[in-house]
């Protein structure tokens, strides 16, 4: 069963928050992703790379990191989060075995320590 978790901006000032709306990572710590106005952006410590699921939907990787994301909320295995970006709705769903984020149009990307892909 599939629960939804919204993640809460954790006793950050107004003023920090101005740029994001919301964010999260997963139970590793490995994994941030945070939902700028108008992209999801989710960086990775190990390897070190970002994506991002641009307004029009689709999804660019490159060198990077989670370094200088927000922590957030914890995104626990098996549950999923939904965001909302230009394109419609994003489902980010926490698996043992990785990250998974879609967007309405069926884009998106999986992100693990073995395996990283857009599609």
């Amino acid at each position: 069963m599939a629960l939804a978790v919204a993640a809460a901006a954790l006793a950050v000032p107004a003023a920090a928050q101005a740029d994001w709306l919301s964010a999260i990572h997963t139970p590793s710590g490995n994994i941030r992703c945070v939902q700028y106005r108008p992209t999801l952006v989710c960086g990775m410590f190990h390897p070190a790379l970002r994506v991002t699921l641009n307004p029009t939907g689709w999804a660019t990787m490159e060198p990077g990191s989670a370094a200088g994301l927000p922590a957030g909320g914890v995104l626990a295995y098996g549950w999923q989060w939904t965001g909302y970006h230009a394109a419609g709705p994003v489902v980010c769903s926490s698996r043992f075995s990785g990250l998974t984020c879609r967007s309405a149009a069926g884009h998106g990307f999986f992100l693990s320590v073995q395996s990283q892909r857009v599609f």
